[in-house]
């Protein structure tokens, strides 16, 4: 019976010890992906990027309670952003926002989302959306002032276009 215990003990351990390699061997693999990816910073290089999105998505499934689960979806928004991939990005930092509320990453992803809209995916309404629900979800955030000042400027380009385009047709 004693044996018996102590084998079952040993065998926790080992399989404790075994997926805790596994979680290290992935985080080890994003952080060559993140090198290879951003070796060449003027040109990312599609496959590269799309392969370490893959990385940083699994491991935030296979490990939903690590620390760097939400950290790996924003970087994975990041790098969508950066590809162009509007709404790839959007769905990213919106989980980061639903299945993270209480990480660090929340707020800076509601905000990241906003600059996405208005930057990436040029949907204006939307970006104002974004960084509304930003400034009164996280009023005291050092990011609000940077929200309000997106907002005016989201609305001043619309006042210019108008302008420009008044003084088009009295030409």
């Amino acid at each position: 019976m004693k044996r018996s215990f102590v084998l079952i003990v040993l065998s926790c351990c080992l399989f404790a010890c075994n997926s805790k390699s596994e979680q290290r061997i992935a985080a080890e693999q994003i952080a060559d992906a993140e090198h290879s990816l951003l070796q060449d910073a003027k040109a990312i290089d599609p496959s590269r990027a799309d392969s370490l999105v893959s990385l940083y998505t699994n491991y935030a499934n296979t490990y939903p309670d690590d620390t760097m689960a939400a950290a790996y979806l924003y970087r994975a928004a990041d790098v969508m952003a950066n590809r162009k991939e509007c709404l790839k990005a959007v769905e990213l930092l919106e989980k980061v926002e639903t299945k993270y509320p209480q990480s660090d990453y929340a707020p800076q992803a509601c905000f990241l989302k906003g600059v996405i809209y208005q930057e990436v995916c040029l949907n204006k309404e939307k970006a104002a959306e974004c960084f509304n629900k930003f400034i009164a979800a996280y009023p005291n955030s050092p990011l609000v002032n940077d929200a309000r000042g997106l907002l005016i400027l989201n609305k001043a380009e619309d006042e210019l276009e108008l302008i420009h385009s008044w003084e088009k047709e009295n030409q």
